[in-house]
């Protein structure tokens, strides 16, 4: 008969596999790394403090480790990192990875559609004509509308590479800016 360890005259690459040492893997560990849109614009640099489980003189203990992430300008919520061999430990088993997942905090001004920003001005009509400059991520205020001319609802400005920068290209996309005037003054 047939066993595991028949080769068939040849060296087989499982031969030994579970013999050397190798230690299954403890299970990972997830957990979401919250980021701003400022983050993700410009990229940081962030520490996260870990607890894991660690096995010290034959027994397992807390330990705190303080991970230091890079974030890419440009990164996705959904984006994972992960750091290998930083998760738990358990008897026997190699510790698992810390995956860290990109969320991105909701922001009050601008909405994020893949590398395009989008953003919504709300105008009084008797406003309408004048000038509209807005915050933007960088700390400047940006010029939407040169004026000279009333502007009307649902009228949609597109700047280009005013958006999120590509984390792969390193472009950025664009900024599209929706004018709703209103007859109401603004509060």
């Amino acid at each position: 008969g047939f066993d595991d360890n028949d080769s068939f005259g040849f060296p087989s690459m499982f031969a030994g596999a579970r013999d050397h040492g190798h230690k299954r893997k403890n299970k990972d560990f997830t957990t979401d790394l919250v980021c701003s849109l400022e983050d993700l614009y410009f990229g940081t640099t962030k520490k996260l403090k870990v607890t894991r489980k660690r096995i010290r003189n034959g027994a397992l203990v807390d330990e705190s480790k303080i991970l230091e992430v890079y974030v890419k300008a440009g990164w996705k919520e959904g984006t994972r990192l992960t750091f290998d061999g930083e998760g738990d430990e358990a008897p026997g088993r190699a510790p698992g990875a810390v995956v860290l997942v990109v969320k991105e905090r909701p922001h009050p001004l601008f909405h994020r559609e893949g590398d395009r920003l989008l953003h919504t001005v709300h105008v009084p009509a008797a406003e309408a004509h004048l000038a509209i400059s807005i915050p933007f991520l960088d700390g400047t205020d940006l010029c939407v509308w040169e004026g000279g001319r009333a502007l009307r609802s649902g009228t949609e400005r597109v700047l280009p590479g005013k958006g999120m920068p590509n984390s792969k290209t390193g472009r950025h996309g664009d900024l599209t800016v929706t004018f709703v005037v209103s007859a109401q003054p603004s509060l």
